[in-house]
């Protein structure tokens, strides 16, 4: 009887986390190697300050990626269909990388990339 109460306080011992920030943003560490931001031409409409989720990283989510990365549409086991679930992806390799959007679907606006990097570089606000 001991050994079995040993065994389940280790196993919830072990199964308790320190769920703090850094922890749960740990996919967004971006280095952003392969993307020289500075060579980018701004536009005139490309909002990037005060970047949230809500505000403009959801309706870039929305347009370019849900389609096939959604509850329903979920290729590959990626679901971006909200906040917390799009914060189990390395998006920032994807994005860095030119890996997605996919070739032949519309590729991210180099505005696009720039509210990513500064929503990320800021704190992912939701």
């Amino acid at each position: 009887m001991s050994r079995l109460f040993i065994f389940f306080s280790c196993c919830v011992f072990l199964s308790c986390t320190n769920n703090n920030q850094e922890d749960y943003f740990l996919n967004f560490n971006c280095e952003w190697d392969n993307t020289d931001f500075s060579n980018f031409l701004i536009q005139k409409d490309c909002e990037l300050e005060n970047i949230t989720y809500q505000n403009q990283i959801a309706a870039l989510i929305e347009n370019k990626c849900i389609v096939c990365h959604s509850q329903s549409g979920n290729n590959h086991g990626v679901n971006l269909s909200s906040y917390n679930s799009m914060l189990n992806y390395d998006l920032c390799y994807q994005i860095d990388n030119n890996l997605m959007p996919p070739v032949g679907m519309i590729p991210l606006t180099e505005c696009e990339k720039l509210q990513f990097k500064n929503w990320v570089d800021n704190g992912l606000a939701e």
